[in-house]
Order: C-alpha cells, then sequence, then structure tokens
C-alpha cells in the first residue's frame, strides 16, 4: 500500500517543475529578433540603383510619349477628313477640312489656313455662301510636340464626298495628297513619324514612311 501511495504522488510532486518548463518555453518562444535599421551606405546603393534604372529607362519613356502623340494625332486628322466626307454627302454641300494655326474658337470666316497648321477645323459651306464650323480640333494642345507638313491647307469635299479639284494634289493620275505628322520634341532615337494620305476620291489612310518598301504599313 505503500508502495502504491508513493507511486501515485509522484506525478503531483512534479507538477510544479511542468509548470516551469512551460512558463520557460512560452518566454522562448515570445523572444523577438531584434530589428536593424538600414544603414545610410545601404541608403545609398538603393538609390544608386534606381537612379540608374531611371535614367536607362527614358529614351523608352520619349519614344513612347512620341509614338502616343504621333498616332493620336494621325487618327483625328482621319476622322475629321471622314467626318467632313460623311457631312458633304449627307447635306449635299461643299464641306472641307482647314488646317489652320490660329484657335479654332475662332469664327469660321477668319481662319488662316496653314500646311504647317496643327489645329484644324471643319467647315461646311451653306447656300448663301457663309461657312459654319461643324467641328474644331485644338491639336497645339492636345498633341503639343507633333509637327505638320501638309501638301494642301485645306481639303475641299464636293456633294459626292470626292476631293475637289483645287484640293486634289498634281501628279500621276490617282495622285494622293500627303500630310506628315512628326514628334517635334525627341531626339532622333525617339523619333515618331507617320502620314495621312488623301485621294481624290476621298478616303484616306495612314502609313509610315519610315518603313521599308514591301512592309505592310510603309508609304511606298
Amino acid at each position: 500500500m505503500k508502495g502504491k501511495a508513493a507511486h501515485r504522488a509522484r506525478p503531483i510532486a512534479n507538477r510544479p517543475v511542468r509548470a516551469a518548463v512551460i512558463r520557460v518555453e512560452s518566454k522562448i518562444m515570445n523572444i523577438r529578433a531584434p530589428q536593424r535599421g538600414v544603414t545610410i551606405i545601404e541608403l545609398a546603393i538603393v538609390l544608386g540603383i534606381l537612379a540608374t534604372l531611371a535614367v536607362a529607362a527614358i529614351p523608352d519613356v520619349n519614344a513612347f510619349i512620341a509614338r502616343s502623340q504621333v498616332r493620336a494625332a494621325a487618327d483625328a486628322l482621319r476622322g475629321a477628313l471622314r467626318a467632313a466626307q460623311i457631312e458633304a454627302l449627307a447635306r449635299g454641300t461643299i464641306v472641307e477640312v482647314v488646317l489652320t494655326d490660329d484657335a479654332p474658337s475662332s469664327s469660321a470666316a477668319s481662319l488662316s489656313p496653314s500646311t504647317s497648321g496643327r489645329n484644324f477645323v471643319v467647315r461646311a459651306e451653306a447656300r448663301d455662301g457663309a461657312r459654319e464650323v461643324l467641328y474644331a480640333h485644338e491639336a497645339s494642345l492636345l498633341t503639343p510636340r507633333v509637327r505638320v507638313d501638309a501638301d494642301r491647307a485645306v481639303f475641299r469635299f464636293d456633294a459626292f464626298g470626292r476631293l475637289r479639284a483645287e484640293s486634289v494634289c498634281t501628279g500621276a493620275p490617282g495622285a494622293q495628297c500627303a500630310i506628315r505628322l512628326e514628334d517635334g520634341a525627341g531626339d532622333t532615337a525617339s523619333r515618331a513619324v507617320l502620314q495621312v494620305r488623301v485621294g481624290p476620291g476621298g478616303s484616306s489612310t495612314g502609313c509610315n514612311p519610315d518603313l521599308p518598301s514591301g512592309s505592310s504599313f510603309a508609304c511606298s
């Protein structure tokens, strides 16, 4: 009986020890690793790497901006030419696209056409000879980096949606008028250029004069 009682008392005697062990283990688990701050040298190295990457990315950013602005200018101009053609057919009268350096808010009668004009308006002729501005585009604000060099400053569409004789470019039959759009702020590496061509029938196309002949988007 005494042996059995001693045997049963052992777990009771070990309880304080187990509790102490548990407390020690919990303290060990709660110990956090010491935190170390960033030194000035490490910060300088990181900033140097970031600066190098930024400088290397500048040409790519310039090229992207150049392509985006030239493409936006070409799309806007082709949209205006198409709108003028549709309006001429719908109204049965002359509708024209005028390239100008004047603000598009100017009156239709006072606009000064220019072959290097970055702004343009679509205007229609009324029966009494007056002109009505249907659409105006201020490209000097929307695409300020783009330079324009056009064969014609005014593209006039007749009631059949074709270019009138004064707007057709001279040359071989079916010759197209070219409007060259080029980024004017980037360097040679980030240069971007497109051409909008208008045929005697009134339709317009876009092409890249820098691409070699035979390419899908080349001008020749």
